[in-house]
């Protein structure tokens, strides 16, 4: 049985009111309906302060303007805001105003982008609580007691908001410095710091450089500072040596918190938030240091792990392009001696085999360097591409040829602005993969079709499956899996890097399927040529081509199961 969610909103027993960006009703609950004496079809499509405006007959009313204020807060920080006890008067059916003091909670709803897209006005009547304390002092104590307490859930609710937000950003994003500084932009606007600023250490002067800063007063003289500290000089150089949080207090720099991220002996930035008062609470400060520096933790980890992952790419594309190099030369001499010498007719029959085997391995080897320096060459982008127009169905079919076992299934022209001969490898090496560990019995089935904008080619076996600890780096250049390792497979460990490589130039994406079934299946996606449109095939059409190097032998088509992989 469905819930139906707007009976259930309907129903809810506390007076809700459901604005839109523009401040217009879009939605409102009974309660609320019978707290303020108005009809549903009277308010929705109404912007709130016309069906709710001032009392005329109040020179002091401010329900409006201060409700305005709130509501804006909310739109501009995305966090709730709880307001003090309002009188806000309410117009009557009949003419005139009747006195009402509300309790309001403005609380933001968000897209799965993190935009606000609409506001929850919750309130609660209060004239009742507020009019039997007419007499003064007592009323002023009590009002004073609830504003208290309502302002310290305002902060709480904020600080929970704030780290929510600051954990979706750092777990959504990658780790930039555009998410740094809107961390820092939350930090800052939604727990009400005057400045807040990160620092990191500098390797070249080994000092702190700021590297993001935000102020709520625009050319604040914080972020105008010198962009470089000593360690052990300032508060975020202080705090850097200390390597603990610390709290000051400073004739030049103001109040200010300073956390070294992440915690412990050795940390890689420096948090500070500087506040233009002493009156800082001790949850709020808490909850940077427990929650929002270890989240910045996070990010700094995975930004400098990134880093490195990057200069060790880079680091093994060079050294295996200078080695490639170094060994082409002598290998290319050792392999023409080698064919002088098969040309000496006094050679006896064990001389001629064991020139043919150093010419053979020699060979290899060549072949072996060649193809590092291929791939090293198209990592670091010194190879360009001969694009044309290509039918990938026809280079598939055409790819096929001479090869028993494999099935292609196409309907028309598959259209990519690529080179057809890297192309071509791409789908060489994806084959002889294949084949190499599809079961007996069964065929590889090379599957090309059109979708809209991209051009889609599978390759798909049935047999020895890649391991799901192995499934993330097959495609890592050298990577050989244990299959391989232990049934002595031929083979390098570059014929999937080649190929994901050579698609990635192309502007496309090559993936292996994750399926728990008997299927193992590559799938390349390039962005489609410009007179490629998505084809389906038509009612009554032939059926799909096929081509096969030979026939397939009365083999059975790749089907679903276990996913495997060898390595």
């Amino acid at each position: 049985m469905g819930v139906d969610y707007r009976l259930l909103f309907r129903s809810v027993p506390t007076g809700l009111l459901v604005l839109d960006t523009d401040l217009t009703i879009v939605e409102v609950s009974d309660h609320y309906l019978a707290a303020t004496r108005r009809d549903r079809d009277d308010l929705l499509g109404r912007h709130v302060f016309d069906a709710f405006p001032d009392n005329p007959g109040d020179l002091a009313a401010d329900g409006v303007s201060t409700l305005r204020a709130s509501l804006h807060r909310v739109l501009r920080t995305g966090v709730p805001d709880v307001m003090a006890i309002q009188k806000y008067d309410i117009p009557l059916p009949g003419g005139g105003f009747e006195i009402r003091y509300w309790a309001p909670v403005n609380a933001p709803v968000h897209d799965d982008q993190g935009r606000v897209t609409m506001i929850m006005h919750r309130v609660e009547d209060v004239t009742a609580y507020v009019l039997d304390r007419q007499d003064g002092a007592e009323l002023h104590r009590q009002m004073e007691i609830e504003v208290f307490a309502r302002r310290r859930l305002q902060s709480l609710v904020r600080i929970q908001e704030s780290e929510l937000e600051v954990s979706r950003l750092i777990g959504g994003h990658r780790p930039t410095g555009e998410v740094l500084n809107r961390v820092l932009e939350i930090v800052g606007s939604s727990m009400g710091w005057a400045v807040t600023e990160f620092w990191t250490l500098d390797a070249v002067t080994g000092a702190l450089h700021r590297e993001a800063c935000w102020s709520a007063t625009a050319g604040d003289r914080c972020c105008a500072a010198a962009d470089l500290v000593p360690a052990g000089q300032g508060v975020p150089g202080r705090a850097w040596q200390a390597a603990e949080p610390l709290w000051v207090t400073d004739p030049d720099t103001g109040t200010a918190l300073a956390i070294p991220v992440p915690t412990g002996p050795d940390p890689l930035g420096v948090l500070v938030c500087y506040s233009d008062t002493e009156d800082v609470a001790y949850d709020q400060r808490a909850a940077i240091i427990t929650g929002i520096g270890a989240r910045l933790g996070e990010f700094l980890e995975r930004r400098r792990a990134e880093r490195l992952a990057a200069e060790l790419d880079r680091a093994r594309d060079e050294y295996v392009a200078l080695a490639g190099h170094e060994l082409r030369t002598p290998l290319t001499a050792v392999q023409a001696y080698a064919d002088l010498m098969l040309c000496d007719p006094g050679l006896d029959a064990d001389q001629r085999e064991a020139v043919e085997v150093m010419r053979r391995n020699t060979a290899n080897l060549r072949g072996l360097v060649m193809r590092l320096l291929d791939v090293a060459g198209m990592r670091a982008g010194h190879i360009d591409l001969d694009r044309t127009t290509v039918d990938l169905a026809a280079l598939a079919r055409d790819a096929a040829t001479g090869r028993r076992g494999v099935e292609v299934t196409a309907f028309g022209a598959v259209l990519v602005d690529g080179d057809p001969r890297r192309l071509r490898q791409v789908l060489d090496e994806l084959l002889n993969n294949a084949l190499t560990w599809s079961a007996a019995g069964y065929a590889v089935g090379v599957d090309v079709r059109a979708e809209e904008r991209a051009a889609v080619l599978s390759v798909s076996n049935i047999g020895a499956g890649i391991p799901a600890h192995e499934r993330a780096d097959v495609f890592d250049m050298l990577f050989r899996g244990e299959a391989v390792r232990h049934s002595g497979v031929p083979g390098h460990g570059l014929g999937l890097t080649v190929a994901r490589t050579v698609v990635e130039l192309h502007g496309g994406t090559l993936t292996v399927s994750e399926s728990g079934g008997a299927r193992t299946t590559f799938t390349v996606r390039l962005p489609a040529g410009p007179s490629a449109p998505p084809r389906r095939p038509a009612a009554g059409s032939p059926g799909p081509s096929r081509g096969e190097a030979g026939s397939a032998g009365g083999r059975r088509p790749a089907g679903d199961g276990a996913d495997r992989r060898r390595g």
